[in-house]
């Protein structure tokens, strides 16, 4: 164990991150204490990844495709429940049940705000958003029908724009 401490930095532990408190919403991973010395660059990071698609080439791009995304999947007919956030005076023990609730509106001030930098990031909120649903109404419900037709609706968008 003393050949592995000597060999590494696993005994390091960094303090949180307290910029999101003060209302920053995206920190570059350079920033963060111990990604450095972790020995991560972007370019080892990327070099990992399939390459990108001419739709992820620039954020600009990316952008452009995500928005389209997001546009079709509100248009989309089952995804009234996902439109608006879950409101407490309807559904009171949601916030209970679902820890990191995600709705259209928050992707839609994430996409706004530049918070996807990846494709990968988007699907995870809308997977995130179905999966919560799904989590919390019965496979029975009109909800759980909803969830899976939306997940299922923003795949096949990816696959049309040649994301996956």
């Amino acid at each position: 164990q003393d050949k592995i401490a000597s060999l590494t930095s696993h005994h390091k532990v960094y303090p949180g991150l307290k910029q999101f408190k003060e209302g920053v919403t995206m920190v570059n991973i350079q920033d963060i204490p111990g990604v450095k010395e972790a020995g991560f660059t972007r370019a080892s990071h990327l070099s990992g990844a399939p390459p990108l698609t001419e739709r992820e080439s620039s954020d600009a791009m990316l952008r452009q495709t995500l928005t389209e995304i997001l546009a079709a999947t509100q248009k989309f007919q089952d995804s009234w429940p996902f439109r608006e956030p879950v409101r407490p005076e309807d559904v009171p023990d949601y916030h209970t049940v679902i820890k990191d609730p995600a709705d259209l509106s928050l992707i839609q001030r994430r996409l706004d705000q530049g918070f996807y930098r990846t494709k990968q990031l988007f699907m995870a909120d809308m997977t995130l958003m179905c999966d919560n649903c799904k989590a919390y109404n019965p496979k029975e419900s009109v909800y759980y029908d909803c969830a899976v037709n939306v997940q299922r609706f923003v795949e096949a968008e990816y696959r049309r724009l040649g994301l996956m």
